[in-house]
């Protein structure tokens, strides 16, 4: 990804995801600039913060997952991660990978 400008390897990464993990607990201006592009192109995200009161008045009405800023914080999100995975898809695509992600995770 060297040599390129950030912008196209940032647009390719978003292509290449099924969905996107995005932490806006700290409102950091490229997060919401990659969001925008997120939600124009339409790929599911998952939306994750320490606060809520932290997301912006324009992605409350999204799905958004609290978590605590510590190991056991940390620990808790990724034990969900799979079924949120899950539901995106089943949401999404009407298909659950459930047995792929008990295998994968």
């Amino acid at each position: 990804m060297t040599g390129q400008i950030i912008i196209e390897d940032i647009w390719t990464k978003i292509n290449q995801c099924a969905f996107i993990i995005a932490d806006v607990t700290n409102r950091n201006p490229n997060v919401m600039y990659e969001l925008g592009i997120v939600h124009t192109i339409g790929k599911p995200t998952i939306q994750m913060t320490q606060d809520v009161s932290s997301i912006p008045f324009d992605f409350t009405h999204l799905r958004h997952y609290e978590y605590e800023d510590n190991s056991d914080g940390f620990r808790g999100f990724s034990e969900r991660l799979p079924q949120i995975i899950r539901n995106i898809y089943k949401e999404r695509f009407g298909v659950d990978y459930r047995s792929r992600l008990n295998r994968n995770y």
